[in-house]
């Protein structure tokens, strides 16, 4: 992925996302994200790493919760 500079974080490029708005509590919710990727590499494997990540949903800087994406 390609990072973001000059910023405090190493954080990915993000180029957009939608869905609903906000995740409510207890509702089921559909969103996307999209992030830029570096030239010349394998698809499959980002494919696969992004597959087998953890989803964690943030308030600021805190994590308020993990969600595994191998299902």
């Amino acid at each position: 992925m390609e990072k973001e500079l000059n910023t405090k974080y190493s954080k990915m490029l993000f180029r957009g996302g939608g869905g609903g708005g906000s995740i409510q509590p207890g509702k089921e919710e559909s969103f996307h994200v999209e992030y830029q990727i570096k030239d010349n590499v394998d698809i499959n494997q980002v494919k696969k790493n992004a597959l087998e990540g953890t989803l964690l949903l943030l308030d600021g800087t805190n994590v308020i919760a993990e969600i595994p994406l191998k299902k």
